[in-house]
């Protein structure tokens, strides 16, 4: 028993600190004539023009809308970059594959800052007695070193999201993100974004969280 409380306790740590280590809040708004209107079928697609970064925002939003149950299926995939694609085909290929909800992620912003610790200085002093022949002879030495301060690195983040109904081609429903997390780890700061959307989707009434 005590050893499968240390284990649980354990686990328990490393979740905090693996959640910890970004964060998100996002204020959003549904259109009056959207308000309460519940989708079943995502598209998320990204303006991102970095690939990896668009592949970890649309990637983890999908994974979060499918965790709840719902089909959701990456821009990247519906929408291959390598193709240019217009306003018109975006809408006509949702529509066809039966996509009632279209999640648009754009950046507005995405930095990173550096914060450091003031260095730290450390004073030795040590004493030698010697024996000459005039006797002993005390000394002292004092040394000096500096330690480099420590380095902590902050990834921020500024996303906007907006959510088209695909019958009617409006845009149901509208978010801004701030996100930051540490080092210049984006994937795991798209996976704060991605889970706080969905939840915030939610949370306006859009869609369900299983319980």
């Amino acid at each position: 028993m005590i050893k499968n409380y240390k284990i649980i306790t354990l686990g328990l740590v490393v979740a905090f600190l693996l959640g910890s280590c970004a964060f998100t809040e996002t204020t959003s708004f549904s259109d009056p004539d959207f308000m309460g209107k519940q989708y079943k079928k995502f598209c998320v697609n990204s303006t991102i023009s970095d690939f990896d970064d668009k592949k970890h925002i649309e990637n983890n939003v999908v994974k979060y809308l499918r965790q709840q149950g719902y089909e959701a299926m990456p821009g990247y995939k519906l929408f291959p970059p390598t193709r240019d694609w217009d306003d018109k085909t975006i809408e006509s290929t949702l529509r066809e594959k039966g996509y009632d909800a279209y999640l648009l992620v754009s950046i507005s912003d995405k930095h990173v800052e550096v914060e450091k610790s003031a260095p730290e200085v450390v004073t030795e002093t040590k004493g030698k007695t010697t024996k000459t022949k005039r006797g002993e002879v005390y000394k002292e030495t004092t040394k000096t070193t500096v330690k480099d301060g420590d380095e902590e690195r902050k990834l921020f983040a500024n996303f906007k999201t907006d959510m088209i109904d695909v019958k009617s081609s409006r845009v149901a429903w509208t978010a801004t993100s701030k996100s930051e997390g540490m080092n210049d780890d984006f994937e795991t700061v798209a996976g704060s974004f991605a889970e706080d959307i969905v939840n915030s989707l939610a949370k306006d009434g859009h869609i369900k969280i299983k319980k």
